[in-house]
């Protein structure tokens, strides 16, 4: 989880993007604001609330420290699809900062 200056409100989903971007495992949008982060991962992805809760942390562990070190400019929003499930997290990792434009 994110800590609260790190979460992105209710009123920074309902702006139009700045930019949007497409990876294996999903997709991102990108808002302007304080840098921050969110994840969401629908039913259709995982069926189950844990299979979707442990997809979430794993990709929260990814963006924290981008947030906090400000290798990520604005907002972040993260939409996994179903290959992310079965994605190890170093290939997940490195495609998320790929597509975040992030130096590896």
């Amino acid at each position: 989880m994110l800590s609260k200056k790190e979460r992105v409100s209710r009123l920074t989903f309902q702006k139009r993007p700045v930019r949007t971007g497409r990876f294996i495992y999903g997709s991102i949008k990108g808002f302007e604001g304080h840098p921050s982060g969110a994840v969401v991962v629908s039913k259709k992805v995982c069926p189950t609330a844990p299979e979707r809760n442990k997809l979430r942390r794993r990709i929260y562990n990814i963006i924290r420290p981008l947030i906090r070190t400000g290798a990520i400019a604005g907002v972040v929003v993260v939409y996994p699809n179903s290959a992310a499930r079965t994605a190890k997290f170093s290939e997940l990792k490195r495609e998320l900062e790929k597509v975040l434009g992030v130096r590896l």
